[in-house]
Order: structure tokens, then sequence, then C-alpha cells
């Protein structure tokens, strides 16, 4: 893990900050320090030796509509950092798992399932490439499963479909739309059967997690032996 070499650094705030319309005042501002974390070590492979990689184009308070997935400010990065043992690169202060978990469950994003017909054509394209890999399928777990597009393809194909989704809303819809029983919560928390899935996939999850080694770990432990890891 990284716990052990990771270390938390105040970062110096104004009396008050004005992003936009909003106003916020200096015990916010503290507030949101506080819930960021200067990394010293890479939260990928643990190694030290971590440089400047670029600097970032976002500012703002984050909230759960700078990260729901058709958000306006896509493509907007912190200040990045890249490690010189594994060429990983994150953001560096970086948002705590706890923190990005508690917005990622507020997240509600109607325009993402309008975009379905896209999505689709998309996971198709994922689970062919899978399919020829694994043809008698099996079990499926998707991370960051959303509102169960993938899950909902993979399962009329001849999957027996799971995932795990942190949006209270997405779960919903999920339930609502395909009658999927996903799993509200993150993947490193849940209690999940080791060795159980054919595959897990991970579509536009893991360059958003603040928890790469681990979620990678924990994926290797609910694979069957053999199994595959889609990234």
């Amino acid at each position: 893990g990284t716990g052990s070499a990771e270390k938390s650094r105040r970062i110096p705030v104004a009396a008050a900050s004005i992003s936009g319309s909003n106003i916020f005042s200096a015990a916010e501002m503290k507030d949101e320090e506080e819930r960021f974390r200067m990394l010293t070590a890479c939260p990928a492979c643990a190694g030290t030796d971590i440089r400047g990689y670029r600097k970032g184009t976002f500012s703002g308070r984050l909230t759960q509509d700078e990260i729901k997935i058709t958000d306006s400010q896509y493509g907007k990065t912190w200040d990045l950092s890249v490690c010189g043992r594994c060429g990983h690169i994150f953001a560096n202060p970086c948002p705590s798992a706890e923190y990005l978990t508690s917005l990622y469950s507020h997240v509600e994003d109607p325009l993402y399932d309008d975009e379905a017909a896209g999505r689709s054509k998309n996971f198709l394209s994922i689970l062919r490439r899978l399919e020829k890999l694994i043809p008698e399928k099996g079990a499926l777990f998707d991370v960051g499963a959303a509102t169960g597009i993938l899950l909902d393809l993979a399962r009329r194909r001849g999957w027996e479909p799971a995932g795990i989704e942190p949006s209270s809303w997405a779960v919903r819809s999920a339930a609502d739309k395909h009658g999927l029983g996903v799993i509200e919560g993150t993947l490193e928390s849940a209690s999940l059967p080791e060795g159980r899935y054919a595959a897990v996939t991970m579509v536009d999850f893991i360059e958003h997690t603040p928890l790469p080694f681990e979620a990678v770990r924990k994926a290797r432990s609910i694979l069957r032996p053999a199994g595959i890891l889609v990234l």
C-alpha cells in the first residue's frame, strides 16, 4: 500500500476566495484544504521519485457537478505530478478517497443516459474483445457501473452481471431502467467474494481514483484464476 509513505501538508489559503459567482469564507476554504493531500509517494507503486509534470487548469471549489461524467469542466486538471519510477501521472495535491466518495455519492447526471447509444457502441466493442479471450463468458463485475449500460449489454450477451457505483442516483437508475442490482459503494470498501469473477471492468475509472494500487489489488482478489481485468 501507499499509506505509510503518504504525508499530508497544509496548503496556504487566503481569508476569502471568489470563484465565478461563488464566494467562499476562510472557514470553507480551510475545510476544502483539509480534504486534499500533498503526496510524497506514488499512489500506484509507492516510489518516492516524484516530479512536477504539468500545472493545473482547474480552479474553483470542487463539487459533485464538477466530477459528473458530462461536466462542463471535462479536460481540466489539478496540478499533476509524475512518478520517475513507474511513470504514473496523478493529481498532486490529491483529493482524499473519502472526499471524492462523498461527492460521487451525490452525483446526478441525466445527460449520461442521453448519450446511451454512443456509450453502448463503445461498451459493445469492449465486450466483443473480452469475449475473444473468454468465449465461455461467466460472471462480470463492473467498477464505476454508473447507470448500468455496460452491465445491461453484458447480460444480453450471456454474461452474469454485477457491479458497484458510489452515486445513489445512478444505482437507482440502473435498477429502474435495467433491473440491475448494482451495489452502492466503493470497490475498496466493498465486501466481495474472492475468486468469483471471470472479468472485472474498470472503464473510465482507474484515472479517477486516488487509490489505483488498492483498486487493482482488490480486482485481482475477486478475479478467478486466469480472469481478466479490463482498464
